[in-house]
């Protein structure tokens, strides 16, 4: 095989799973090295081309695993990626029975695998977030039906913090003082050492009104704190999408303020210096914007955010 063409095996390593596959072919010799980074410019050059031109095809790829090897349907669950796998943990079903499972989806084979950690299980519930920093996973918040019965179904929120430490397979659960409040529909991403939390639902008796606030954890020395940010803030909401610019810049698109009340505004927080600072950005073009923004999961693509939704001529989802 080291005598084909360059040509012939750039196409034969074009066919390779891009993940842990593709990688392991670095490791071959030089010479495979570098057709390899050229393989993986052109993959990368030819989506980017095809997101540019609205050229995007999705296919259902059929399971060769059986029900009790796989998933089981959810909606409101937390994922996030690591090391060539996506986790999804929680979430609940059609009737808001909620999950406290943890799954992976082996991104090379697409195959989903069931770790069983050991620890202390986070509660089950939906509408938490998942991060991921160095080789843990961080869990936050979320909510739960406190009652199976239609005459006392009233909206549990969680505060709790559980760390899922990817290298041993354990849950931990972790205690602050002070402890954060509780919170469900909010937004999360890690920014060098700093876990940043934007908005969602933080009353404990009922839904009530989003906040507008930001809470940081310090994920190297357990602590919450709440910076000072000066006016103006978008209003409170819930469902947004919140995206990693870089260390000291994230945004925040859409989400819900309430029955009624979806926004379709995109704001900058700048973390730089002692005083945060939000700001509005115009957009153009909005009429051709993502629908549902409060519910529809966005992600960055290089200099884009992708949203995956229904087409825009398709009923409108209406606000919970």
């Amino acid at each position: 095989i080291q005598n084909l063409p360059t040509e012939v095996l750039e196409y034969i390593l074009g066919l390779v799973s891009p993940y842990s596959d593709l990688q392991s072919c670095k490791l071959v010799c030089k010479r495979w090295l570098e057709i390899v980074q050229d393989v993986v410019n052109k993959h990368q050059m030819r989506f980017h081309s095809s997101l540019n031109e609205n050229n995007i095809h999705w296919e259902t790829l059929p399971s060769t695993q059986d029900l009790f090897t796989t998933i089981s349907r959810r909606y409101s669950h937390a994922a996030c990626y690591y090391d060539n796998y996506m986790y999804v943990f929680g979430g609940c079903t059609s009737t808001n029975t909620t999950f406290n499972d943890l799954w992976k989806l082996n991104l090379t084979t697409r195959s989903w695998v069931r770790p069983l950690p050991t620890g202390s299980y986070p509660s089950p519930k939906a509408c938490a977030t998942l991060v991921c920093y160095k080789d843990s996973l961080i869990l936050y918040g979320g909510w739960t039906q406190s009652s199976s019965s239609p005459l006392h179904q009233v909206c549990q929120l969680f505060n709790e913090l559980n760390i899922y430490r990817l290298k041993t397979n354990k849950w931990d659960y972790e205690y602050t003082h002070p402890a954060p409040p509780s919170a469900a529909g909010h937004s999360a991403t890690v920014h060098g050492h700093h876990m940043i939390v934007f908005g969602g639902i933080r009353r404990q008796l009922s839904l009530g009104q989003p906040s507008q606030e930001i809470l940081c954890y310090d994920l190297e020395n357990n602590s919450w704190f709440q910076p000072e940010i000066d006016e103006p803030k978008p209003q409170g909401r819930y469902g947004q999408t919140q995206i990693s610019l870089n260390e000291h810049n994230l945004l925040i698109i859409g989400g819900c303020g309430g029955p009624n009340s979806v926004f379709n505004d995109v704001w900058l927080l700048n973390m730089e210096g002692l005083r945060w600072r939000w700001k509005e950005l115009s957009v153009e073009n909005q009429e051709h914007g993502a629908c549902h923004m409060w519910c529809s999961p966005g992600c960055k693509v290089e200099d884009k955010v992708v949203f995956l939704c229904r087409r825009p001529n398709a009923q409108q989802a209406s606000s919970p």
